[in-house]
């Protein structure tokens, strides 16, 4: 019953700007005679017969957003030496963050193609050595030499590839 009338009081007045104080008892009177006019002898409901039907708004209270620390990039002391935080998953090290401009936007497939990791990947093994969880993943990234190895799954396609990446 409502939205009818709301809608078209809003394009009788031609996009005007009104506050809901302003807006509710106008409304409030179309929604009145809009059901008058469906329902001359009242409506039927649960319980009985509804001879009338009014509006009454309320402000919803809108509650302050707690603050939220962003997740630093670093993964043990080394921050950004590859650029992604990874969680474990039952397939190796799942990607949670990938830092923008690290070594992981700019990794390289095994025919050269430039690759950027993206949240999801799955890091399944580093420099040969099988990863089994983030603890496992963040070991071996901070013994890798400066070009680390290591083979993903790619979220998107679900193929495994082998990648590499030069390390801060």
């Amino acid at each position: 019953m409502f939205t009818y009338p709301f809608c078209r009081y809003l394009t009788d007045q031609k996009g005007q700007s009104y506050s809901w104080d302003y807006v509710t008892p106008k409304v409030r009177t179309s929604v009145a005679t809009f059901f008058g006019e469906q329902f001359p002898n009242g409506a039927r409901v649960p319980g009985g017969l509804q001879r009338s039907q009014t509006v009454h708004w309320y402000q919803v209270p809108v509650k302050k957003a707690a603050k939220v620390e962003p997740k630093p990039p670093a993964i043990n002391d080394k921050p950004y030496r590859f650029g992604v935080s990874a969680e474990d998953h039952e397939s190796g090290a799942i990607i949670t963050r990938v830092v923008p401009d690290s070594p992981a936007t700019r990794s390289r497939l095994d025919d050269g193609t430039i690759i950027s990791l993206e949240e999801g990947d799955i890091i399944t093994s580093i420099n040969r050595r099988r990863i089994r969880s983030e603890k496992d993943f963040a070991a071996a990234v901070d013994e890798s030499p400066k070009v680390m190895k290591f083979r993903i799954i790619n979220k998107r396609d679900w193929q495994e590839y082998d990648c590499e990446a030069t390390l801060r």
